[in-house]
């Protein structure tokens, strides 16, 4: 989606018709006469896989016609409407199904775009189609289709289209806080791993199939316990005995949001959502030091690294709170 997001500022640009060199290239050479979106596949592969976004693109774009070259009269939205619902017994007789606004406006003869003979029905909506014609304002020849976007700009916007595409998506409030904290972007991904189930814990790595030695479903804790991410960072006794020392403790009945929302109205400081990222961080490098090193997990150790990551984000945070955590650390 990410791709596809900025591969529609070129059709943007395209059906703008901006002044661009490869814009009037393609213009000129393939759809000089016909709908762009309409047409078969024409031009460079490059273009091609640009082209095929059409559908997506004008799902959020919206054209006032001006010249009409732009856009099909029968099935593209025009003023509103769509032409083929208005008129839908005149389109049976269409010669031209595909044909753009701007060449109906310019036929010499309307009729001869119609087969005929046609029956009444039909011709009582070619009268009504002459007169809805007629009615539209005259436009010159290098006159250029005007574009706009549902979410109520000019301009296509990359950052906008890809927020339409998750309007309806509500995610908890935590997922919100990660990245309004001054963490730096691993800390940041980390924690977002956590919070959606996605950190290789031996649970996550049994689930996708991956080789465990016989008896290894555990780290930190020796109780027997499997080790999944609910029970490493807050059921375990190592991390209870952890957060204990940070002053958080956690509501046993609760999911993972409903545990830090609680936390953090207990907290009663503002950098909460930093300290559990970086504890959390902390204890998993002490759970990766355990597997792969062979370093006993240590509370007192634990702290001093705490610590440390603490202090490296002093500088990414906001001066006036520097005294509050530097006493904070303190009294650890």
């Amino acid at each position: 989606m990410h791709n596809d997001t900025l591969l529609l500022k070129q059709l943007d640009k395209f059906y703008r018709k901006e002044n661009i060199q490869w814009v009037s290239l393609i213009w000129q050479r393939y759809y000089a006469d016909v709908v762009t979106h309409l047409d078969k596949e024409k031009g460079s592969f490059w273009w091609k896989d640009i082209l095929r976004l059409h559908t997506q693109f004008r799902g959020v774009a919206i054209c006032s016609p001006n010249k009409g070259d732009t856009i099909s009269f029968w099935e593209d939205i025009i003023n509103g409407s769509i032409h083929s619902n208005i008129f839908p017994r005149l389109l049976e007789f269409a010669k031209g199904p595909c044909v753009s606004l701007w060449k109906l406006r310019q036929a010499d003869n309307l009729l001869n775009c119609f087969r005929i003979p046609m029956t009444r029905e039909a011709y009582n909506e070619f009268l009504e189609l002459q007169n809805f014609l007629s009615a539209l304002p005259s436009v010159d020849q290098d006159s250029k289709d005007a574009w706009h976007f549902i979410w109520g700009q000019q301009r296509y916007s990359s950052s906008k289209y890809y927020q339409y595409q998750f309007r309806e998506v509500l995610p908890n409030r935590s997922i919100f806080w990660i990245w309004k904290t001054k963490c730096v972007p691993k800390i940041k991904f980390f924690t977002w791993l956590l919070l959606n189930d996605r950190l290789n814990t031996r649970n996550i790595l049994k689930r996708r199939r991956k080789f465990l030695e016989e008896g290894s479903n555990f780290a930190l804790c020796y109780e027997g316990v499997e080790e999944t991410t609910d029970h490493l960072f807050f059921d375990c006794q190592s991390a209870v005995c952890r957060w204990f020392a940070l002053g958080i403790s956690w509501d046993e009945k609760s999911n993972i949001h409903q545990k830090l929302y609680s936390a953090k109205q207990e907290f009663g400081q503002p950098f909460f959502m930093e300290v559990f990222m970086i504890g959390a961080w902390c204890l998993w490098n002490e759970r990766n030091d355990f597997i792969f090193n062979g370093k006993a997990p240590c509370l007192a150790a634990w702290k001093s690294s705490f610590k440390a990551e603490v202090s490296r984000h002093l500088i990414r945070i906001k001066k006036n709170l520097h005294q509050s955590i530097s006493l904070w650390l303190q009294a650890l």
